[in-house]
């Protein structure tokens, strides 16, 4: 054999043997302790195991994404406002954010650990724990019942299409403005009761009348239309024909004699009042 065949031979020997080195390589696990640097795309086609610390402007998978292998991963962003476009869904586990973190939609806070956004204006919660205080501005519509333990106050309209009680042996209902019942036209600004008294009071000549005052009326005032009720310590005979407020805690009446035994004196008597304005 020439000596130029034989190094014909000894070189392509060399060449398929490189090559059969190559593929092995390749289709075996390989562990490389050096950095890879490239300027296009790195491509696996299999399952990529990344141990340390890896850094892309930019990262792409067409199936799942795996980070971490135990039951805490953290993963940072590049800025307080990093995006994550498609959104993010979790099957299972929990968000946690800082103390100090909020939640923001579109830029704007929406829940923190004590409060909602200035933003949030309406809501589908059917059921509420206990509430220290609640300000409403517009207008709270309650379609069932309503139970207050406390105090309730408005600054506007309070309207009750359906019935309102107190149970609590303490339990009142107070309003600085008018009160409307039903379909009435005329609002209620006010409404005292309790009993007056007159004493001293001169004979009454038999079939007429006579006008006396009844003191202690508290709460009465010129405003108030009266309504009162004699007791048993009127004198038979007289009886009251007319009420009105005519100063403050003070009740005008006129009691008719009517002539069953002469002149009469009422004497010191006691009538229930009711004064509504």
């Amino acid at each position: 054999m020439s000596k130029k065949l034989k190094e014909f031979f000894v070189v392509l020997l060399s060449g398929i043997l490189s090559i059969v080195f190559v593929s092995g390589v390749v289709y075996a696990a390989t562990t490389i302790s050096t950095d890879i640097n490239t300027g296009g795309l790195l491509n696996v086609t299999g399952l990529a195991s990344l141990n340390g610390q890896a850094s892309t402007t930019q990262f792409s998978a067409v199936g799942r994404v795996y980070v971490g292998g135990v039951s805490t991963t953290t993963i940072m962003g590049d800025s307080a406002t990093s995006t994550f476009a498609g959104g993010i869904t979790l099957t299972s586990g929990n968000v946690n954010i800082p103390t100090a973190g909020s939640f923001l939609v579109n830029g704007t806070k929406v829940l923190d650990t004590s409060s909602l956004g200035a933003g949030i204006t309406s809501s589908s919660l059917t059921s509420v724990g206990t509430l220290g205080a609640l300000t409403v501005t517009g207008m709270t519509t309650h379609n069932g019942p309503t139970l207050l333990n406390g105090t309730a106050s408005t600054t506007g309209d309070f309207s009750v299409n359906g019935q309102a009680t107190t149970t609590a042996a303490n339990g009142n209902i107070a309003t600085k403005g008018t009160l409307t019942l039903a379909n009435s036209s005329t609002a209620i600004a006010g409404i005292v009761f309790g009993v007056c008294n007159i004493s001293n009071s001169s004979a009454i000549t038999a079939s007429t009348t006579a006008f006396f005052t009844c003191t202690g009326a508290t709460g009465v005032t010129t405003s108030h239309r009266v309504f009162v009720q004699a007791t048993s310590s009127l004198p038979t005979g007289l009886t009251v024909t007319a009420a009105s407020s005519t100063a403050q805690d003070t009740i005008s009446l006129q009691i008719l004699n009517l002539g069953l035994t002469g002149n009469l004196a009422p004497g010191g008597i006691t009538l229930n009042f009711f004064g509504i304005r």
